[in-house]
């Protein structure tokens, strides 16, 4: 064999070792490249709750912001689907005040208010009486919103409006702040739609909050008023906000 073949054969047998070689070498490059930007992914931040500050008591948030807070209390309930479906026509947010007796087989509805932009409020275990205290209706409620969301509300509103320092105090030493309104047009009295409008339209002012109802009754008349009440507020300039957003309290991340 002369001395140019034999150079010949060497680098063809060469390429046919080191040709796969170098694929297997870029596959494992591409892999390692793969890998590593998975592992440099950010994660979306999950919602678990809110951080209270500022005054224990509440009924309204700052004057100066063209802001308004939906809220509805006794949820969950059978009238607080189709009203979610409302507002989410309507890409309006609102808080539920949430009754904790009312979790149990209706956790998906407290999850789905999450989901689309809502927040979540304490409203006590049982819609009892805790003017004057009420720590394990509270506490109860807080773990009942937690073990069916991951979130922990900084929201407690008295049920019948019926607030005094005790409770304050102890929703506070729940990290929460307690929240009553400015704005009420007892819809809980089935006055029918055209009423719970212009009850509503008639007495927000900016940093207003306003009560109503998802549950406890027939809330046909709430669900009907809410797109003329949401597109009345849009029309005169107000942003709707949740609670916690209209008090600026700030979101916390697990």
């Amino acid at each position: 064999m002369s001395l140019r073949r034999a150079r010949r054969l060497a680098a063809a047998l060469l390429a046919t070792v080191l040709l796969p070689s170098a694929g297997v070498a870029e596959a494992q490059t591409a892999t390692a490249g793969a890998a590593s930007a998975a592992s440099t992914t950010v994660q979306p931040r999950r919602l678990i709750g809110c951080r209270a500050a500022g005054p224990s008591f509440r009924t309204s948030g700052w004057r100066g912001r063209r802001s308004v807070a939906l809220t509805f209390d006794d949820g969950p309930g059978p009238h607080t689907g189709p009203m979610l479906d409302v507002l989410r026509r309507l890409r309006a947010p609102a808080t539920f005040f949430v009754v904790g007796s009312q979790v149990r087989g209706r956790e998906w509805l407290l999850r789905r208010q999450l989901r689309e932009g809502h927040a979540i409020g304490n409203h006590t275990f049982g819609h009892v009486n805790v003017a004057g205290g009420g720590y394990s209706q509270m506490a109860s409620t807080q773990g009942a919103i937690r073990r069916a969301t991951g979130y922990t509300p900084c929201v407690f509103r008295f049920p019948y409006g019926s607030a005094g320092r005790g409770g304050i105090f102890q929703a506070r030493a729940l990290g929460m702040l307690s929240i009553q309104w400015d704005v009420d047009p007892r819809d809980w009295t089935r006055p029918g739609s055209g009423a719970v409008y212009s009850r509503v339209v008639s007495a927000v002012r900016p940093g207003s909050i306003v009560v109503m109802h998802d549950a406890g009754g027939n809330r046909a008349g709430t669900i009907a008023a809410l797109p003329a009440i949401v597109a009345t507020l849009r029309r005169r300039g107000y942003r709707l906000v949740t609670v916690p957003q209209l008090l600026l309290l700030a979101p916390r991340y697990g």
